[in-house]
């Protein structure tokens, strides 16, 4: 993809991290994330440099007075609006949300995850800008070259509930050695952590529902593990097969 071909295909991008939570306090029902890091070779193969969220946090951000301000959503929805952002701002390599969850329905369901531990991960919903990215040829981060992001237009950052995401870091590596113990330890913990939420959950019956829903593909990816192994021996690679979600996470 050419650098016209990325700016017209992405009016809308999200970009997922797993980093851990910095803060989280129920009964004040404050959180403190990171949304998204700095120049770090993203699977985008983008490398977004420090000050790209300066502008909108200065403009939308929300200690400002504009009616279009920067959002805090669950899962890139905006009709999932869970709370808002009282700080936001870059520190160092990253940028971190401060935010309160509202005590709607919405509100309460995050509040419930956080707590659980669900939510471990977030996301950013931006624009690029034409004038602002560029892309490098000759690069030693990428042999195919990199995207130079110096500025994005920032629209929300979202919770989001971890799962095959989260697994990638875990799957790069098991691709390279061989051992796929990380990866299955990683699956039964996230399964544990879906099982207490289901056990001791409070929330709605579509909540509880979503819950059962991300629970399913977490055991459809631990369920595709057995078909892994053969399919890397040299013996097997021309044996045609089924190609199953884990597949596709490899191959992103």
């Amino acid at each position: 993809m050419n650098l016209e071909e990325k700016l017209i295909s992405n009016h809308y991008k999200v970009k997922t991290i797993s980093a851990q939570i910095e803060d989280f306090d129920a009964g004040s029902r404050k959180v403190k994330v990171v949304l998204n890091t700095m120049n770090f070779l993203d699977s985008d193969r983008d490398v977004i440099r420090n000050g790209a969220f300066v502008k909108s946090i200065s403009e939308r951000g929300a200690k400002t007075s504009s009616p279009d301000k920067i959002q805090f959503l669950r899962h890139h929805d905006w009709q999932q609006q869970i709370g808002k952002y009282t700080e936001m701002y870059e520190k160092g390599d990253e940028l971190i949300g401060v935010g309160i969850l509202s005590k709607s329905t919405q509100g309460n369901n995050a509040l419930e995850d956080y707590d659980l531990g669900v939510i471990n991960q977030h996301s950013i919903g931006f624009q690029y800008l034409k004038d602002k990215i560029s892309f490098v040829k000759d690069s030693q981060l990428h042999k195919e070259g990199h995207y130079e992001v110096k500025e994005v237009k920032l629209f929300e950052g979202s919770a989001v509930a971890f799962g095959a995401n989260k697994l990638t870091p875990t799957l790069d590596v098991a691709k390279s050695t061989g051992d796929y113990e990380p990866v299955f330890k990683m699956l039964n913990d996230l399964c544990n952590t879906f099982s207490k939420a289901l056990k001791f959950h409070k929330g709605t019956d579509e909540h509880i529902k979503g819950l059962e829903y991300q629970f399913l593909q977490i055991q459809e990816i631990q369920n595709s593990l057995k078909f892994l192994e053969p399919s890397l021996k040299d013996t097997l690679k021309g044996e045609p097969r089924s190609k199953s979600v884990l597949d596709y996470l490899l191959t992103k």
